[in-house]
């Protein structure tokens, strides 16, 4: 599993802090996704050519 990357030291510890109230149910999933979109970076998008190449970099691919 990747770790959680986070946009800056602040979005994570205000998301360690949401997501400790959300364990102890006081803040609702719906709530805890926002924070999730707010604190933490999206993955990267490749097209198919894109990823082509980084399989065939790291020796991964068939062709």
């Amino acid at each position: 599993m990747t770790k959680t990357r986070f946009k800056s030291d602040a979005s994570e510890a205000i998301h360690s802090a949401a997501s400790a109230l959300h364990r102890a149910e006081v803040i609702e999933k719906k709530t805890m996704r926002e924070y999730d979109d707010l604190c933490i970076e999206r993955a990267p998008e490749f097209n198919p050519q894109e990823i082509a190449r980084i399989r065939k970099r790291g020796a991964v691919s068939d062709s």
